[in-house]
């Protein structure tokens, strides 16, 4: 369902926000995009250049970031 793949998001963002701060990085620094390719259930849609491409360079091109991090998917499962 929608709600039980919101919850896991949000654990996964929690995963990612406890490692930046182990470093010493704030939360106010971290962004987390949800793109909505990574929203389906099983077959997810191709990603768009106006849906998944555009928040990240627009993001890029406002924040200017030293660092950038990505999650992984290394079965390429997709959403859980």
């Amino acid at each position: 369902t929608t709600e039980v793949q919101t919850l896991k998001g949000s654990c996964r963002e929690f995963e990612a926000e406890c490692v930046w701060g182990y470093i010493g990085w704030q939360l106010p620094n971290i962004s987390h995009l949800r793109l909505g390719f990574y929203t389906a259930d099983i077959f997810a849609p191709e990603p768009t250049h106006k849906r998944d491409v555009k928040p990240i360079l627009d993001l890029m091109h406002n924040v200017k970031p030293d660092v950038i991090s990505v999650a992984l998917d290394p079965e390429a499962s997709g959403p859980d």
